[in-house]
């Protein structure tokens, strides 16, 4: 039985060793959060939404004149024929052109590309946000399971140290005669146990470090997790009173109004309705196509404006070679109307059933972030409930000490006794860190869920 507990006290002082053999940096929660501009979800997201930028700036330049040179150029040369008076004509003929087209109506090609490059964009800084909120929610908890392990670990220590005293004092008792083989047997399983819990302790700990590392980056071999979990300070000593968030109908709205789901429902249905439009426009507008030209042949000044494609063009004809013909101005109007087209009729009615379908997954999308909302919310009221629980119990420990610790110096209980009471102090203490780190996250997911800054900002 003594090599057993020359075992156990190996066992905790290899463990410290291990902690001690290299030096432990500390590490602070906003230390950790400054290091997720790396993180590879974050990373995408960015890259994301630079792509959704550029789409957008590429839309907006095609709103601008489009602008293009053309020309033709051919030479002919044609001797006299026999007989005839006169020499045969010879030359070079074509001309240069300029012609400058923009989308004029509300239905050009040109502006429903700028509309789903505008909603692209919306969408991506929507991600982008959810991505950045999903890791920092990430680091937070990898954090708080750090902070947490490393107060199971002393704990488990403690324990470990009052099972090996209980453990000697049995065998003591033994060794006089005084106690029984099964208490000697329950005092060691004890040991055991408290063995296995620090073992444990230890694994979660190097977990911990270890998901932390994989997330940000970096190496937390040695990391020490030194900031305890936060709560708003609106919230009184005990983790009671108004936590002040709001009414819930408005985080609803709030969380609705940023929701990246939402947002690409609501794309889906504005895509599906201006695709509708297109369609009824084109079954329901005669193609149309106004025309006007001025100057001498094909030469001169040409304009045009076409009733469908919503487009006009100006355009400019240089003649390479000189003409004798006078200036004239002409206008002319074309165009042609669908009077019976199946296909077209058929093909309105399936894009209406498209955008009853988007108007529905754009329903469901709001129902389900409601009700996210609000079990949210419920879980932060819930968890501060438990907070205060906690420190009840926690504030019962620390009274029990003080009384093992009195009846200590009046000689009515002994070192273990008081160890027992610190352990279950400790015990204590980290239950109701527990709590606050549970109630904080919980808090945190509400505000990011309802579209407010996570806890490390915008990378």
């Amino acid at each position: 039985m003594r090599r057993l507990t020359l075992t156990t006290l190996a066992l905790v002082v290899g463990l410290a060793g291990a902690q001690s053999a290299s030096p432990v940096t500390s590490l602070t929660l906003p230390d950790a959060l400054s290091r997720l501009g790396n993180a590879p979800q974050v990373v995408q997201a960015n890259l994301a939404l630079s792509r959704a930028q550029r789409d957008l700036d590429a839309a907006q330049a095609g709103l601008s004149l489009n602008v293009t040179v053309g020309g033709n150029a051919s030479y002919s040369s044609a001797a006299a024929s026999s007989g005839a008076s006169g020499s045969g004509s010879s030359g070079l003929n074509g001309s240069l052109n300029l012609k400058a087209t923009a989308g004029v109506l509300p239905w050009a090609s040109n502006r429903a590309a700028l509309n789903s490059a505008q909603r692209s964009l919306n969408y991506a800084k929507a991600v982008r946000q959810e991505n950045i909120n999903s890791a920092e929610l990430n680091v937070v908890q990898q954090y708080q399971s750090g902070y947490l392990a490393q107060l199971d670990l002393k704990v488990a220590a403690q324990n470990v140290q009052l099972a090996q005293q209980t453990l000697a004092a049995v065998q003591l008792q033994r060794s006089q005669q005084n106690a029984t083989q099964e208490s000697e047997l329950q005092a060691q399983a004890a040991l055991q146990t408290a063995q296995a819990n620090l073992t444990s302790a230890q694994t979660a700990l190097d977990a911990a470090r270890r998901s932390l590392a994989a997330t940000l980056g970096v190496n937390l071999d040695n990391a020490s997790f030194d900031s305890p979990p936060s709560l708003p300070g609106s919230l009184d000593a005990a983790g009671l009173s108004a936590l002040g968030l709001g009414d819930v109908n408005a985080l609803v709205a709030q969380a609705i109004a940023t929701s990246s789901s939402v947002l690409q429902a609501q794309n889906t249905l504005a895509s599906a309705q201006e695709t509708l439009a297109e369609q009824q426009r084109n079954r329901n507008l005669p193609d149309l196509t106004l025309s006007a030209s001025y100057g001498p042949g094909g030469a001169g000044l040409g304009a045009g404006l076409s009733l469908k494609d919503g487009t006009a063009s100006a355009s400019y004809t240089q003649p390479l070679s000189a003409s004798s013909a006078a200036s004239s101005l002409s206008l002319s109007l074309s165009g042609s109307y669908t009077v019976y087209s199946p296909a077209a009729s058929a093909q309105i009615a399936s894009t209406q059933a498209q955008v009853s379908q988007a108007e529905l997954s754009l329903t469901l999308a709001r129902q389900t972030v409601e009700l996210d909302v609000r079990q949210k919310y419920s879980d932060v009221l819930t968890a501060l409930g438990a907070v205060a629980a906690k420190v009840t119990l926690e504030e019962r420990a620390r009274v029990a000490l003080q009384t093992a610790q009195a009846r200590f110096g009046a000689g009515t209980a002994t070192q273990s006794d008081v160890m027992s009471a610190q352990n279950a102090y400790a015990q204590a203490s980290r239950d109701t860190e527990s709590a606050r780190a549970a109630a904080a996250l919980n808090l945190l997911k509400l505000q990011t869920t309802t579209g407010q800054p996570a806890a490390g900002g915008t990378p």
